[in-house]
């Protein structure tokens, strides 16, 4: 599989869940730069070949406008907007 335009980097939430992990392989085979975030370093996701950043934080201990803050902050690290992909509802 191929994708026309792999320029938008993504940020996949709580990676640590399988999910996470499917996520950033299947985007980062096909190009995609994949960063990462959960609340744990020992996520195995941070240790993929795939994960181009990772960002530690813990949204389920924060306040909301604290996690959007930081959300907000990690985005610019990047240097583009992304694309914000969430892997659990809670």
């Amino acid at each position: 599989m191929t994708i026309a335009d792999s320029s938008t980097p993504v940020v996949v939430l709580g990676s640590g869940h399988h999910t996470g992990l499917a996520v950033t392989r299947s985007l980062g085979r096909l190009g995609v730069r994949v960063f990462n975030v959960d609340s744990t370093r020992s996520a195995p996701v941070l240790l993929s070949r795939y994960c181009r950043g990772k960002f530690i934080w813990d949204f389920d201990n924060v306040p909301p406008e604290k996690s959007v803050e930081y959300l907000t902050d990690a985005t610019r690290k990047v240097g583009r907007r992304c694309l914000l992909i969430p892997t659990s509802d809670h």
